[in-house]
């Protein structure tokens, strides 16, 4: 990942994969050995399609108690920073890493790693509509979150009073956005996989992706 003088930085929120404790509503549907062997899948993905990106730097931040060690295991080839997020729910935890990200770079876009249709082409078209006339920029998700939101110049106070995890953080977002008087611009959505539809859709996509051993 080439640099330029325009400092560009990806943040990768993601958890250590370990069985039990990732994708708990798809583990849910199929069990946690199959929800364990499909994060993995997108969370490999996810790290390869970021270091595909040219001219930006990369991050891999992991909730405070997860398995370093494994992580670290997983990114050393490619030489990512791990840094542990910040304690309290998922907006503070979003705030501190994007406003520490800002510290050094020009432009930050954070995203997560359960969405299998980013392209380092899409994630650089999100990192370059960041301007000071768009500072902010959001990627909606089909269901009602985002999977990506980029910031310039510095962090809004946007995600306070947001619940995660339900079908209106998009929303509640924007009303924040809109009650700040602050501008926030919706690139065009992706999906992310939850539950076992959004499984089925990307076995759709990608029939070849590898299936776990009974």
């Amino acid at each position: 990942m080439l640099m330029s003088e325009t400092k560009a930085l990806i943040q990768v929120f993601a958890r250590a994969p370990l069985k039990g404790g990732v994708k708990r509503r798809l583990a849910a549907q199929i069990g946690d050995s199959a929800a364990l062997h499909w994060y993995e899948i997108l969370l490999a993905q996810t790290l390869a399609v970021v270091d595909a990106v040219q001219e930006v730097q990369a991050e891999l931040w992991y909730p405070e108690g997860d398995d370093e060690y494994l992580l670290s295991k997983i990114v050393g080839r490619k030489g990512l920073p791990l840094l542990p997020q910040a304690s309290g729910d998922l907006g503070e935890k979003m705030q501190q890493a994007l406003t520490q990200g800002l510290a050094g770079a020009d432009k930050v876009l954070l995203i997560g790693a359960d969405c299998p249709v980013w392209t380092p082409d899409l994630l650089r078209q999100a990192l370059d509509q960041l301007s000071s006339s768009k500072p902010c920029i959001i990627v909606p998700a089909e269901d009602g979150g985002y999977v990506g939101i980029g910031v310039t110049g510095q962090v809004p106070k946007i995600f306070d009073e947001v619940p995660w995890g339900t079908a209106t953080v998009l929303a509640k977002t924007q009303d924040r956005a809109a009650a700040l008087g602050y501008p926030l611009y919706e690139l065009p959505s992706l999906w992310d996989v939850d539950v076992k539809t959004d499984l089925e859709r990307w076995l759709r996509l990608d029939p070849k992706l590898p299936r776990p051993i009974a």
